[in-house]
């Protein structure tokens, strides 16, 4: 019967893939042409869930070859192969440059220009202390620029908090946030 392909991120684990058939009695024999994903090049029954790996920035795919086979009376007959795919999305990194920086109210920042080694990240932030510092948005997704005001008599740090994210196959990952 055919199999669903997936899509996961690097390090959460995959659905278990049970394989069947018409016939009872049925071997299923399979073999993966991507080892790098974290399931070995070939086995025989079922696929459990594991623990999927792309260490690297880019969407790694395995495909897999299922075989099935059906013995009587000293009879082996071989039925048509079927396949599927994992798909194993890369984690999303965030590097804000300049890191820091010190303003005067109704001063405009140095744009905060944000990017990643996963190419198609994006980068949504948040802003903490929104009702003693105006100017720009709470939150938002992309480079941070515009004009901070301080509506207080004292310094105020302002402290913004950037979350990757890469969508891919239908599946969103997201990275540590900085």
């Amino acid at each position: 019967n055919p199999i669903s392909n997936q899509a996961v991120c690097n390090n959460t684990s995959t659905a278990a893939v049970t394989f069947s058939g018409s016939v009872p009695g049925m071997v299923f024999s399979w073999t993966n042409d991507n080892t790098s994903i974290g399931l070995g090049a070939n086995g025989t029954g079922d696929i459990p869930s594991f623990v999927a790996v792309n260490t690297g920035t880019a969407v790694q795919t395995a495909t897999i070859t299922v075989s099935s086979s059906y013995t009587s009376g000293g009879q082996t007959c071989t039925g048509a192969s079927t396949s599927f795919t994992i798909t194993v999305n890369p984690t999303p990194t965030a590097v804000a440059l300049p890191e820091s920086q010190t303003i005067c109210t109704g001063s405009a920042i140095t744009s905060i220009a944000l990017s990643g080694a996963v190419t198609g990240t994006v980068y949504n932030w948040i802003r903490d202390n929104t009702a003693d510092v105006t100017g720009i948005a709470a939150s938002g997704a992309g480079d941070i620029t515009g004009t901070l005001l301080n509506t207080t008599n004292a310094a105020i740090t302002v402290t913004f908090t950037i979350t990757p994210s890469y969508i891919n196959a239908g599946t969103t990952c997201t990275g540590t946030p900085v």
